[in-house]
Parts: C-alpha cells; sequence; structure tokens
C-alpha cells in the first residue's frame, strides 16, 4: 500500500479504498439514528 499523502496527485497515494467502505458501511448502520445525526448537524 502506497504512503498516504494527501497533497499527492496520485490518487492511490491519497485514496484509501478500505477506509472508504468502512466509512459506507458505518453510515448505512446509523443512517436511522436521529439522534446522532442530529447531534453531527450541530
Amino acid at each position: 500500500m502506497a504512503k498516504y499523502d494527501r497533497t499527492s496527485l496520485k490518487a492511490e497515494e491519497f485514496i484509501n479504498h478500505e477506509e472508504i467502505l468502512e466509512t459506507l458501511k458505518y453510515a448505512d448502520e446509523h443512517k436511522g439514528d436521529l439522534a446522532y445525526i442530529d447531534q453531527i448537524r450541530g
């Protein structure tokens, strides 16, 4: 795996596919938690 570099112009250096999948899974699991959603909104 490439080193994470948010300023890189190479996608594989600033995009982490596994992290994206984990984030989408977390969002799907919590999409009905209105208290949590309100907390995020501020």
